[in-house]
């Protein structure tokens, strides 16, 4: 054989190995890829195994995986967060809700309860009503601390009549808020309740944390000269009788 002829055989010899070599490496890595997929998305190895719950009381908590923990067992990419996060969502004393994947084997859900500021009862009924103006947990027992407003006629409060309660007491402190007694909401939106031995009359929800910062700054006035009722309706402007 000439040495060109040699040289082109050599040639063509290398380029049919370095074509084998590439064939081999593509089947390889495709093998490599089908085994990811099949360990990832199909085999039991990546299942979900646990239902983490952060953020809520051990009341709320337990009633979220009860409705969460229904993808225990499914592999965890193909664990469908947002359905979880649509059913916890649903659940009274949820305010907000997050769902995500834990790798290798579980799922997170963070939640932000309600917070209860305010009590309402009707016919014999009592719901907690959330710093937004929500009711919820229909039936459940008062925290102790609560304002309690009795409700008559079968009508339910609507929405912006407890969102201005709720603003109202929102705006006091917790010791204060703990206080209050005969919480009253008129038709024309004025609040009015008492706290202790003092009638407020709050006006209606606007300017509420003025108007308890007006309160607080009154607080000696009121111990010192016997106050038994005071005037926040116009924020910076109390009146003491």
């Amino acid at each position: 054989m000439s040495a060109p002829h040699a040289r082109f055989a050599a040639r063509a010899a290398s380029l049919r190995d370095e074509t084998r070599r590439r064939r081999l490496l593509l089947a390889g890595v495709a093998v490599l890829v089908v085994a990811l997929v099949w360990l990832v998305v199909f085999s039991p190895v990546l299942t979900v195994r646990t239902v983490q719950v952060t953020g809520a009381p051990a009341a709320l908590t337990d009633r979220v995986r009860a409705v969460a923990d229904d993808v225990v067992g499914t592999p965890v990419v193909r664990a469908d967060t947002s359905a979880v996060q649509r059913r916890v969502a649903k659940i009274d004393g949820v305010r907000a809700v997050r769902v995500d994947r834990s790798f290798p084997r579980g799922l997170r859900v963070t939640v932000t309860p309600r917070t209860a500021v305010l009590v309402i009862e009707q016919a014999g009924t009592r719901r907690l009503v959330d710093t937004e103006g929500v009711a919820y947990a229909r039936g459940a027992k008062a925290p102790r601390g609560l304002p309690v407003v009795k409700v008559a006629g079968q009508e339910p409060p609507g929405r912006p009549e407890l969102s201005s309660l709720a603003t109202v007491l929102s705006a006091l402190p917790a010791q204060e808020r703990a206080r209050v007694s005969g919480l009253q909401l008129s038709s024309a939106g004025q609040v009015s309740f008492r706290l202790g031995d003092l009638a407020v009359s709050w006006g209606d929800a606007t300017g509420s944390s003025a108007k308890a910062r007006d309160l607080a700054a009154l607080r000696p006035t009121i111990e010192d000269d016997g106050a038994t009722a005071i005037d926040l309706s116009a924020p910076g402007r109390p009146v003491l009788s």
